[in-house]
């Protein structure tokens, strides 16, 4: 082995090409924003280093090659190249770690932590003493630079930690994908390789560059924000988080999650342009990574699409709950955007792992069906431990039981007309009693139904039902014009739906102007061909259309105003509002527009005589409300309409 290593025949040309790749990669990685998270800091510290330990390297073989007589200068170079160059692999581990999410299992084996610490601090220690004793290098007579007897202890611990990364990422190799592990096992073999070569041909400087490539290759296929970033947020993926989750899971580990929902955030999309709404979920992106920096709480931010994020904190704790009733507060503050001041309605939810949710699949129902809307931050636990829970995670089950044993009822609304002092008609309401959680509310088993398909069966059920009741001979003696039910935008998508109604309206013998179909303003805001179709078979059979639920949206006035309406309901939130002076002239004025559109007006959540008296005032036509009566079973339905006729002699 030699010793004795002239700087004469040193190829720097392996350092320059190494210098050019390493500035590559540096530069694409700022313009690619792969610049936020724990894991792109390592990786860029990784960079940095191994840029400052090929700089000094080429200073070092330059002055080498002409042999500088300051051998002061020349001792600082070669020192600094070490130290940088020790160093590199020590932040691999800590890379590798962090990509595997290993980091709280290293943590706890203190004596693996020190282990691992020993080749590093023994490199560094003999690189800093060798102004002293010469051990790791040193100049000769002839100004040659010579390896010292402790030079081996670089190479020792290069290969140490080489050697241990390959062991690690073969014990946690299911904690990356397959492309990732192959990537970083051909880099450390590369390395090694690398490493051996210059130990045995020191001539040949090849160790940077080899880790110059290997960075690139990390960089092309480790490092890929269009695998892990949401381009419209800037905020880790859905995908980024699902695979993520898995692995927090799979290790053990034990951290919170904060949940931030934007409930109305899709209604702000439906006006905003592209560029509007993505500067939107940006700017909530980047309060919470403020607020983060601000508390000193490191948390990886995702965005989970339809105004979902969530942000991760290792370990949890009060820190979670700091930083989530400060996410809280913040996000009651307005977004400017577009010269507009938009308020988002925001709940926030903390979800402790593993002690309330112990994997994936279960996080992944709490998320998507179970994060509470209520104000200020809620707890998983406080979920987790009521009914409710239970239901929505089986509500399939409930549904499909619902369906196959006949546990669905329709019950009936009373609806009021102040004009005729009579109930002219009402709405029919789906209920659900399931064997063993009860009554389950609408509002929970109405969304899963949409989604998993069986609103189409439960809509069917509802016709029939009001269909047979309106044919009945106890329904001609109520004197009840006609039956409002309502239809959701997944019903009106197939095609067959308005072909469907009119064939039961005529299997039944029933005059198509005793049901009213009632849709939302969501519904209203769809212009699906389908839906269109469906709406224009059925007004030209003589079916009417009311609008439910007026004002809890952001209504598209244009798309009400061209479908064919004949009745508008305003939502309860109305009728609660009358000691508010600002919403009273909303209520009045929408009030004026319904009526300049030529429509009859429905008010909901009536309690009181009060509302009752007031709204007449305003020249409502309609009341439904409590104030009259709750949803009724047929029967009772029935006996509430008769004997309201007897009391007024009707």
């Amino acid at each position: 082995m030699l010793n004795n290593v002239s700087g004469l025949g040193k190829l720097v040309y392996f350092d320059y090409s190494a210098l050019i790749v390493l500035s590559v990669i540096l530069i694409s990685t700022v313009m690619r924003k792969m610049t936020k998270g724990r894991l792109n800091t390592i990786f860029i510290l990784i960079v940095v280093t191994a840029f400052a330990s090929t700089l000094c390297d080429c200073l070092a073989v330059r002055h080498d090659n002409n042999l500088y007589s300051n051998t002061t200068v020349r001792m600082a170079e070669h020192m600094a190249y070490l130290f940088f160059h020790v160093l590199t692999t020590p932040l691999f581990c800590l890379y590798v770690t962090e990509l595997t999410d290993t980091r709280h299992l290293v943590r706890r084996r203190r004596l693996l932590v020190y282990l691992l610490a020993v080749p590093f601090f023994a490199a560094t220690s003999a690189i800093f003493l060798t102004p002293v004793n010469h051990k790791m290098f040193y100049f000769d007579s002839s100004l040659q630079y010579v390896r010292g007897e402790w030079f081996w202890l670089l190479y020792f611990s290069a290969v140490f930690y080489v050697a241990y990364l390959i062991f690690f990422l073969v014990r946690f190799r299911h904690n990356v994908t397959a492309g990732r592990w192959v990537s970083l096992v051909i880099l450390l073999v590369c390395m090694l390789a690398a490493i051996v070569l210059q130990y045995f041909f020191p001539e040949f400087l090849v160790e940077m560059f080899a880790t110059a490539v290997g960075l690139l290759f990390i960089s092309v296929m480790v490092q890929r924000p269009e695998e892990i970033i949401d381009v419209e947020s800037g905020a880790k993926s859905r995908a980024a988080f699902a695979e993520d989750m898995h692995r927090s899971f799979g290790n053990k580990k034990v951290f919170d999650i904060i949940i931030l929902k934007v409930s109305n955030l899709q209604s702000f999309r439906e006006f905003l342009s592209y560029d509007e709404s993505t500067g939107l979920l940006k700017e909530t992106r980047e309060r919470a990574d403020r607020l983060r920096q601000q508390l000193g709480i490191f948390a990886e931010v995702y965005y989970l699409r339809n105004g979902v994020y969530a942000l991760t904190v290792d370990g949890g704790g009060d820190s979670s709950q700091t930083l989530a009733k400060a996410l809280y507060e913040e996000s009651g503050k307005p977004i400017r955007i577009s010269n507009m001041n938009i308020n988002l309605i925001t709940y926030c939810c903390i979800i402790r792992c593993p002690e309330d949710i112990s994997d994936a699949r279960a996080l992944s129902e709490f998320i998507n069906k179970a994060i509470p809307n209520e104000e200020g931050v809620t707890f998983a636990a406080d979920v987790l431990k009521s009914g409710r829970y239970d239901m929505i995670i089986d509500m399939d089950s409930i549904i499909s039981r619902a369906l196959s044993e006949e546990r669905l009822e329709v019950y009936y609304q009373p609806i009021y007309s102040i004009s005729d002092k009579k109930f002219h008609s009402a709405e029919a309401l789906i209920r659900l009693k399931d064997e063993k959680y009860g009554f389950v509310p609408p509002d929970l088993f109405i969304p899963e139904a949409e989604r998993n398909g069986a609103i189409h069966k439960i809509g069917r059920f509802v016709f029939e039902s009001v269909c047979r009741f309106l044919a009945s001979e106890e329904f001609k003696k109520l004197g009840i014009d006609y039956i409002e039910i309502n239809l959701s935008v997944v019903e009106c998508m197939r095609e067959t739906l308005a072909d469907e109604i009119i064939d039961l309206l005529h299997k039944y013998g029933i005059a198509h102007g005793m049901i009213n179909l009632e849709i939302t303003e969501t519904f209203a805001a769809h212009t699906q061909s389908v839906m269109i179709e469906n709406i224009r078979k059925l007004t030209e059979a003589g079916i009417a259309f009311s609008l439910d639920d007026f004002g809890t949206g952001y209504s598209n006035m244009q798309s009400i105003a061209l479908l064919p309406l004949a009745i508008t309901k305003l939502d309860k939130t109305f009728a609660s509002l009358e000691d508010n002076d600002k919403m009273t002239l909303v209520v009045e004025h929408s009030i004026d527009l319904i009526k300049a559109l030529q429509m009859k007006i429905v008010v909901e959540g009536v309690e009181t005589k009060e509302m009752l008296e007031r709204f007449s005032r305003l020249g409502c036509e309609y009341i439904q409300g409590y104030y009259f009566s709750k949803p009724l079973p047929r029967d009772e339905f029935v006996k509430f309409i008769m004997s309201y006729k007897e009391k007024q002699g009707q």
